[in-house]
């Protein structure tokens, strides 16, 4: 009966032992269910593009220009400038600039003939279109090569605007313009003006009729007779007794105005009918 007992116990001992190892092996050391690590999400963009050159030997010293574009619409995102230097490579950085799934052209050229635009005739341009649909930041490496896509010109800037080359100052000769208002005492009178330089030479004679409509206006041109830096004066009267010739006041009324000097311009002349008349014989002279 002893012996019988004793083997029971074992048994029950070794049960539960078996119990005890079954229940570690299923957990950790604190007991709890480890989760297995998630992976981190793919980036969404926007990328970055860095964009290198080597080997531009023929550019050292020249102004070097590129700019990023989107094939979609042709937009230019973004272009950055340098010079390249003795080493004859450059290095460029756009951050940020890719957008995920969209294509780009790099247009890049070389200012060859310094004039500070691309200038499709003369100048070394490019074009790289392997960016297609960036999935992640991009690095782009170029070798100097010859073969050239002027087109690429449209998206490197505009030439600068002509500068207008300045027009010199006019030195003439220049033109008068004489008019006269208020002369209704003399309705339909015919009215002569001589131009006259101050030396007397008369430079030109215009003659014309006063308006009959109440207002008694005249107008007259003498059309690139004044000369830059000149005097001049004025003489003119209304054939009141209508014989065809200048006869001295009061038989005509006759006017001297000598305004007009030191000609530097085109001359508007306006003169309102007056009582004061000329009465020296040299105005009808010039008349």
């Amino acid at each position: 009966m002893r012996r019988s007992g004793i083997w029971l116990g074992l048994a029950a001992w070794l049960l539960a032992a078996a119990l005890m190892g079954c229940q570690g092996s299923s957990s950790s050391g604190s007991g709890t269910t480890t989760p297995a690590a998630s992976p981190a999400p793919a980036s969404a963009g926007p990328y970055t593009l860095t964009f290198t050159g080597s080997g531009f030997t023929p550019h050292v010293g020249q102004t070097f220009k590129v700019a990023l574009v989107r094939v979609s619409d042709g937009a230019v995102i973004a272009t950055q400038s340098t010079v390249i230097p003795a080493a004859a490579g450059f290095s460029f950085t756009f951050t940020g600039q890719l957008a995920a799934g969209t294509a780009y052209y790099v247009d890049y050229y070389a200012d060859v003939d310094a004039n500070t635009y691309c200038d499709a005739a003369t100048d070394h341009v490019w074009r790289d279109a392997s960016i297609t649909a960036p999935t992640a930041d991009v690095t782009l490496a170029v070798t100097h090569n010859t073969n050239f896509t002027p087109a690429a010109c449209a998206n490197l800037g505009p030439p600068p605007a002509a500068t207008p080359t300045p027009t010199p100052p006019s030195t003439g000769p220049y033109t008068l313009s004489f008019s006269g208002t208020n002369f209704t005492p003399h309705p339909g009178q015919t009215l002569k003006a001589a131009l006259v330089r101050s030396d007397g030479v008369v430079a030109g004679t215009k003659s014309t009729t006063v308006s009959s409509d109440g207002y008694g206006t005249f107008s007259v041109t003498f059309a690139g007779l004044l000369v830059s830096g000149a005097s001049y004066f004025l003489d003119y009267y209304v054939d009141y007794n209508s014989n065809g010739v200048c006869d001295l006041y009061p038989t005509d009324h006759v006017w001297r105005n000598s305004s007009v000097t030191a000609v530097a311009g085109a001359v508007n002349l306006s003169v309102d009918h007056n009582a004061t008349q000329n009465t020296a014989s040299n105005a009808c002279a010039n008349l």
